[in-house]
């Protein structure tokens, strides 16, 4: 399929009775949309610049305990969208339903906070603000350190050259940096660059924001 816009309608699959269907029907949508996804990132890496947009309208309906399948497609999305040079927006009338269901809060809740908020001022002349907007990232980085075959150190001690590197999930790593054995400074560091196993003996710290 190659179009600008991919319009699906999911009428049909909400009035289904049997959930099992709808969830195997809804299932095949959204991996043909995450397929997407993926091939406009690659064409994107040949020199193109595509952004993908995904909407979906009276979202709140996919907010079911019947319906697993979509609301981890959003979860993934909401988590995922930013990397693939994308955004994905879930338009509902009444934020609160996004909180409603209890047994669906830790995914819900998870959606709202990878999201991006809108603010404007409205007078009672009709007169509006320009528009504010801001992300809300509560998620830390996360760091690993690797030995130079590629394992991953658990431990406080090597003897091999080992490296750092650092990943985000939401607004995406600002800056690496680390302390030498028996210093006060911070030192920018690039991801990935190797320390020799010759290097100074010591406490390597690293930090990432």
């Amino acid at each position: 399929m190659n179009a600008d816009l991919i319009d699906f309608n999911f009428q049909s699959l909400f009035a289904n009775k049997n959930n099992t269907v709808a969830n195997a029907q809804m299932l095949l949508v959204f991996r043909f949309i995450e397929q997407e996804v993926i091939n406009a990132r690659e064409a994107n890496k040949s020199g193109k610049n595509l952004r993908t947009l995904i909407i979906s309208d009276e979202a709140h309906l996919f907010i079911d305990a019947k319906f697993p399948i979509a609301l981890d497609f959003f979860f993934s999305m909401s988590k995922r969208i930013r990397k693939y040079n994308g955004s994905f927006i879930p338009a509902t009338q009444n934020i609160a339903d996004w909180n409603a269901n209890e047994e669906l809060r830790s995914k819900t809740s998870a959606i709202l906070k990878n999201s991006q908020y809108y603010f404007y001022a409205k007078d009672k002349a009709g007169n509006t603000s320009r528009t504010y907007y801001l992300y809300l990232d509560t998620v830390k980085p996360t760091g690993t350190i690797k030995n130079s075959s590629g394992t991953a150190l658990t431990g406080s001690y090597t003897n091999r050259a080992f490296s750092y590197s650092a990943t985000d999930s939401g607004s995406g790593i600002s800056y690496l940096q680390y302390k030498k054995p028996g210093s006060s400074s911070w030192l920018t560091y690039a991801s990935g660059t190797s320390i020799s196993a010759s290097a100074t003996s010591g406490t390597y710290q690293f930090e990432e924001q």
